[in-house]
């Protein structure tokens, strides 16, 4: 799973492929995403990190302000439009996405440059696809 939060890192337009940190997350690490509603009905997401760290306290951090679009706070729209990039399209080609680089900077040894398998890759777009569609119909 190391490799799919690496992914997932990536469309939330984090700079590193672990959160703040290169190389890939530590096993056991998590992401979760909360849906939240203000008293005005409005929705809005918010992110928590927990890396797997290797002493007993184990820190979860709310990385909301740091995804690409949301430094100022995240609704349900504002997430659903910016994740748009990465809904693949509709004709069916998802085998060119499994090769597209999702770094920029590929000198790092430590970055991944290419999804390890369709599998995760085609996952990752389909959790995203599947989290937006659910809480846009709460």
């Amino acid at each position: 799973h190391d490799t799919t939060l690496s992914s997932l890192f990536t469309t939330l337009g984090f700079k590193r492929s672990n959160y703040n940190e290169d190389g890939y997350p530590q096993y056991s690490s998590c992401a979760t995403f909360e849906l939240w509603v203000r008293d005005d009905n409005s929705s809005y997401i918010r992110v928590y990190y927990l890396p797997l760290t290797n002493t007993s306290d184990h820190l979860i951090e709310e990385v909301t302000p740091e995804i690409t679009g949301c430094e100022n706070g995240c609704t349900l729209d504002q997430f659903e439009q910016r994740s748009q990039t990465f809904k693949p399209n509709g004709d069916g080609n998802t085998a060119a996405l499994c090769n597209t680089n999702l770094f920029n900077d590929t000198s790092s040894p430590t970055s991944p440059t290419k999804a390890v398998s369709s599998l995760s890759s085609n996952q990752l777009l389909i959790s995203i696809g599947l989290l937006v569609y659910v809480f846009k119909n709460l």
